[in-house]
């Protein structure tokens, strides 16, 4: 069974009923463990909210996280793990999700910002397998009635007492963001809340799709974010990202009309911030950036005519005439600039 294959026959939830601080919570725990991956050498793609509350797909298996938030003075127990309610225990809407035999890597978690009092406290991911024998017959037993299966492998489930403050998780969350920002790409970002407003709306934005896809390409698209495309929020803000502003600034400085003159300067700032936050705009600049590589596109003057008639059509319609225009003038002068490197990287 493949990954595809092996996914799609798993039950979606979409429609659980959630506080709005606890599925933030969720989402910057997300954000959290997609930094600790961005400096590990494996590829991924993290979906928020689909099969379960977090999941990091990799090309050869899966890891299933739900997030529960618990008052500070109070601890899991076995007991309160596999207690059935609504739809199921805490254990069993996770098990589910792997009780079918995968051949690849998968394993499911729960993570809490409480112990589990039945682990050692000082350890703050554990294998079920390391429960007291008496917790693993209890587990075993309560999950194979639940599920209706013979077996039950806890080497596939941990618990995950995280040191991150579930319940006022941003500030967490900047401080890790600007210190990851800093080891991966070698610099300072140009506008730490900036980036963190970006990458905080782009994994809502995935989280908040409700609708199930029959596709699995489609389920990573609609609610998934990978290592390259993170990479890609991550660069909007890096030092490069400049690159090419003053060039702009310069040619707009130099046109004859006036008129002209004044608007596109007054458009700068909004096709920067455009630049930085809207995954359509960058994907209509590599498709800029791309056919200038691979096209004789002349002097300024005519490289922008030629992007006129090429793209205007590509963006939305909220996106002005002299924006446009704008926009075609940073990806020229990034262009000559080298920000988009070789023909194969663009």
């Amino acid at each position: 069974m493949n990954i595809p294959v092996y996914y799609l026959s798993l039950p979606y939830d979409l429609s659980g009923s959630r506080s709005k601080n606890r599925f933030r919570a969720e989402l910057l725990w997300g954000v959290s463990k997609i930094l600790d991956l961005m400096e590990e050498d494996r590829d991924f793609t993290m979906v928020f909210d689909y099969a379960c509350d977090i999941e990091i797909h990799y090309e050869n298996g899966f890891e299933f996280f739900q997030i529960k938030t618990h008052g500070r003075s109070k601890s899991y127990t076995t007991k309160r793990l596999t207690k059935v309610e609504g739809e199921g225990s805490i254990l069993g809407k996770l098990y589910v999700l792997i009780k079918n035999n995968f051949p690849g890597e998968v394993r499911v978690a729960v993570v809490s910002n409480v112990p589990y009092s039945s682990m050692p406290a000082d350890a703050l991911i554990n294998c079920f397998l390391s429960l007291p024998d008496k917790d693993q017959r209890e587990i075993a037993t309560a999950l194979k009635d639940e599920l209706g299966i013979d077996s039950i492998d806890l080497s596939k489930l941990f618990y995950v007492q995280t040191n991150m403050d579930l319940e006022h998780p941003d500030d967490a969350v900047r401080g890790k963001l600007t210190l990851a920002f800093e080891r991966i790409k070698k610099c300072e970002p140009t506008n730490p809340n900036a980036l963190y407003r970006l990458i905080v709306d782009t994994v809502s934005e995935k989280a908040c799709y409700e609708y199930s896809a029959a596709d699995y390409d489609e389920i990573l698209r609609l609610k998934g974010l990978s290592r390259k495309q993170f990479d890609e929020l991550l660069d909007l803000h890096a030092e490069k990202s400049k690159t090419g502003i003053s060039a702009a600034t310069e040619y707009i400085d130099q046109l004859p009309n006036i008129r002209d003159r004044m608007i596109y300067k007054r458009s700068l700032p909004n096709v920067l911030k455009l630049l930085s936050t809207s995954w359509l705009i960058k994907e209509i600049e590599s498709e800029i950036a791309r056919f200038l590589r691979e096209n004789d596109v002349g002097d300024m003057e005519t490289a922008i005519d030629l992007l006129i008639t090429r793209f205007n059509d590509r963006f939305p319609v909220e996106v002005n005439r002299a924006e446009k225009a704008v926009l075609y003038i940073v990806v020229i002068k990034r262009f000559e600039d080298g920000v988009y490197g070789y023909e194969d990287d663009i």
